[in-house]
């Protein structure tokens, strides 16, 4: 059994976006099989939460950070200080990259980092353009404005929400508070 996404409070907060559309069925089948310690995303955010070592920020990052998946994922982590935030893009065997909140200053967003299941240097599908408009939705909000209310507002406003969201969470480690939600669809 995994997680999609939990916390440890006062330590640090983890939620999971498929990356690549979470791979080939047939490939990640393939690996489960040849890599007998890989896990799913799911599996090793749960074994992370677990352990007596990721108590905090730095220790959390580093552990989702290693160990081998059966397919490519993003943890999106968030710490309890200003500035702990940081989406790790994991290939299976190896993090893609680790996109750090500092680093988006460069970008005018120095205070969040917009994750919507694509790598972040390249283009969203015309489809599936969630990223803009939350980004929007942010620097609209500011910095001054963030609380779980208001992130959960932007979380739920389309075309941020839309029909290709499936889970929205806003978790707050400091002081261990969360909102969530699974977003039905109906099949007619």
């Amino acid at each position: 059994m995994g997680v999609f996404n939990g916390m440890r409070p006062g330590g640090w907060s983890y939620s999971l976006d498929a990356r690549e559309k979470g791979g080939k069925v047939a490939d990640n089948f393939i690996e489960a099989l040849v890599m007998e310690k890989a896990r799913t995303p799911c599996q090793h955010a749960r074994f992370v939460l677990e352990s007596e070592e990721a108590t905090d920020f730095d220790a959390a990052v580093k552990a989702l950070s290693t160990s081998p998946l059966i397919n490519d994922a993003f943890y999106i982590v968030g710490g309890t200080k200003s500035g702990e935030g940081v989406v790790i893009a994991r290939d299976r065997n190896k993090p893609h990259e680790s996109w750090y909140l500092n680093e988006s200053k460069a970008e005018g967003n120095g205070f969040f980092q917009i994750e919507t299941n694509y790598d972040h240097d390249k283009p969203v599908p015309k489809a599936d353009d969630r990223r803009t408009n939350a980004t929007l939705h942010m620097k609209a909000m500011g910095r001054s404005n963030v609380g779980m209310g208001s992130m959960t507002k932007i979380m739920e406003t389309w075309p941020t929400f839309n029909h290709h969201t499936d889970y929205t969470g806003v978790f707050a480690p400091f002081n261990g508070t969360y909102t969530s939600g699974y977003w039905m669809r109906d099949s007619n």
